[in-house]
């Protein structure tokens, strides 16, 4: 009697060992099925790029599609790609999604460029430092070092709405050491103002402009470092004050 329990029982194993690897059978080629679908169908056939690409080349967006892009819509790696686009020099940031059926958007946005650090590569209004390439000539150079970036940035602020409030473009911002900037303008006019803040140079500077211009049509150099008093061209210098001049600037001859 106990030797046909035991019989019976091992035909009961061998019927449940039978149906699960029956069921781990079919499982398999569910799964084998489910996973040729995923890397054979749904093959991505449009990639839309959307954003500012104003600095990137259609050729560089092309080779990334064409040999970076790799797998499926559902297999296709985002992160991966993102990090290719990201290679290009321009793209300061980029999002890849997915759009059911068969495409891929990337959203990119690029760096703003405001200036080029010597040849260290261009400056975005961030403060970021990328080595695109710009062929505009409307670029200040900032000549300085990176850790000086924040004060060139601030300097720029400053800068930027007095330049177009008198025509006129930056075209080199200098920073040394010891607190003293020097700012080249597109018509030829060199300032020196021995401030690490240069708001309140930049005020007075924007204030006396056409009286400067009055005193020398030919003004080329002012030297702000002087206790209420600005130098130009080298040659003389002129009293600033409120109180004791009718127009505010007094001429006091040569500098020394």
């Amino acid at each position: 009697m106990v030797k046909g329990l035991s019989v019976l029982d091992n035909i009961k194993f061998v019927n449940r060992l039978a149906y699960l690897i029956g069921a781990f059978a079919v499982f398999i080629i569910f799964a084998s099925t489910v996973l040729y679908i995923l890397q054979n169908w749904f093959t991505i056939d449009r990639i839309s790029i959307k954003g500012n690409t104003a600095h990137i080349t259609r050729e560089q967006l092309s080779y990334i599609a064409k040999n970076r892009l790799r797998g499926t819509f559902f297999t296709l790696d985002i992160n991966r790609l993102q990090r290719e686009f990201l290679q290009i020099p321009w793209v300061q940031s980029v999002t890849v999604n997915r759009e059911f059926p068969d495409t891929i958007t990337v959203y990119i946005n690029e760096y703003e460029a405001i200036a080029r650090l010597g040849d260290e590569g261009l400056v975005s209004s961030s403060g970021s430092v990328f080595t695109g390439a710009d062929d505009s000539t409307t670029l200040p150079t900032f000549n300085g070092l990176v850790s000086q970036i924040p004060y060139f940035l601030n300097d720029y602020k400053v800068l930027k709405p007095f330049a177009e409030s008198k025509n006129i473009n930056l075209i080199r911002l200098d920073l040394s050491g010891s607190g003293i900037t020097k700012l080249y303008f597109s018509n030829d006019l060199e300032v020196v103002i021995c401030a690490l803040d240069i708001s309140q140079g930049v005020q007075v500077l924007s204030k006396y402009w056409d009286k400067l211009y009055q005193l020398n049509p030919n003004l080329n150099y002012i030297n702000m470092c002087y206790k209420n008093a600005v130098a130009i061209n080298s040659a003389k210098s002129v009293q600033i004050t409120d109180t004791n001049a009718k127009d505010g600037l007094v001429e006091k001859g040569k500098s020394q």
